[in-house]
């Protein structure tokens, strides 16, 4: 299994990668605080549907990176993608054909990377008491 810095390192080559093709052309530059976000959204929403294999909501987030980045590249989500990919078009770059003007992201912000353990389930449970 993966230590979050070699997610952190993962994700920061992932972001050189795709930038040394893209760097100059408007709306496809990719950064890593925004693939962070992406990574920590696509692990959340695996975590939320329930499945408790730590491996498995890694891969989820990775995944959410790869459709996300296609979408850079492309102008476009690509035909296999999760609908959940519509929640990062706000996050896309100026420039970007599909960015969204509005928030298109719904669920309060998850970082997987931050130290304190914050879950779905202790959200909903906070939304409970209240």
């Amino acid at each position: 299994m993966l230590t979050k810095e070699q997610i952190l390192k993962l994700l920061k080559r992932k972001v050189d990668n795709h930038n040394k093709r893209f760097e100059f052309i408007s709306g496809k530059k990719a950064d890593f605080y925004t693939l962070r976000i992406v990574f920590s959204r696509g692990y959340e929403a695996e975590e939320m549907f329930g499945e408790s294999s730590e491996s498995q909501k890694i891969k989820a987030g990775f995944r959410r990176v790869k459709n996300f980045l296609y979408m850079l590249r492309n102008g476009y989500p690509r035909m296999t993608a999760d609908l959940s990919v519509e929640e990062d078009f706000h996050i896309l770059p100026k420039g970007h054909r599909m960015k969204a003007s509005w928030e298109t992201f719904h669920r309060p912000e998850y970082d997987y990377f931050a130290e304190e353990e914050t879950t779905f389930g202790n959200y909903m449970q906070g939304m409970e008491e209240e």
